[in-house]
């Protein structure tokens, strides 16, 4: 009797093991991250919006790995707002805390800016009104795509499966990312003066010929100012 308890024991053990084994997922050709499960539910959706999310539940643990677009692809980076360096990239994922806080009823515990692979991310944890920890999120801007990674136990926190879970996530560096897609202020003001004055000379031509006039003129003006010097 005892042997059979035993084998029982054991069976379930590995049943649970095997149920908890993490297996590799790739949002696309840049982000993989494992998770675990065997009912890993994997959903796209596309309208006016890109969504890839990836989702499993073990127990009370719920995994989810998500990339959406964070800015459209019509937009040119002189119109957008995308980062430009570290403390704009900082800045725009501070506004994501905010999203994540409005859309959530836990407290925010900390936020810290993390590297991964020479990349900068963002890492959120969240209580519930206790104080026990209940939510992780860890998110990366690259181009023009948000990835986000969510941990939540509602129940149990188990640090084990978030450590597997968020040290998973791979970043293929053999490809073309960027977190400085946007233009500084100054470079938008410049691309937009620009962008005016061709905008006039296109709907007035005439102005082309005004202003090659007043600088022909300014030229002779200098010429003749230099030779009565002499």
């Amino acid at each position: 009797m005892k042997k059979i308890l035993l084998l029982i024991l054991i069976c379930s053990n590995n049943l649970w093991s095997q149920s908890n084994d993490f297996n590799t997922y790739e949002l696309d050709s840049i982000i993989s991250v494992n998770i675990p499960g065997e009912n890993v539910k994997i959903d796209s959706l596309e309208n006016n919006e890109y969504i890839i999310q990836i989702y499993s539940k073990i127990g009370n643990s719920e995994f989810t790995a998500q990339k959406e677009l964070f800015v459209n692809d019509n937009i040119n980076a002189y119109d957008s707002y995308l980062s430009y360096d570290l403390k704009s990239l900082e800045k725009q994922y501070k506004i994501l805390v905010n999203e994540f806080i409005n859309d959530s009823n836990y407290k925010l515990k900390s936020e810290n800016l993390i590297e991964k692979d020479n990349y900068k991310g963002y890492h959120l944890k969240f209580t519930d009104s206790l104080n026990n920890s209940i939510y992780e999120i860890e998110y990366f801007l690259f181009n023009k795509n948000i990835y986000s990674f969510f941990y939540k136990n509602t129940a149990e926190f188990d640090k084990n499966d978030i450590e597997l879970f968020f040290n998973s996530i791979k970043i293929n560096s053999s490809k073309n990312i960027s977190q400085f897609s946007g233009k500084s202020p100054s470079e938008k003001s410049a691309y937009n003066l620009g962008y005016k004055i061709g905008h006039a000379l296109k709907k007035h031509p005439s102005y082309l010929w005004m202003a090659g006039g007043i600088i022909l003129i300014f030229i002779i003006g200098i010429i003749v100012f230099f030779v009565k010097r002499k």
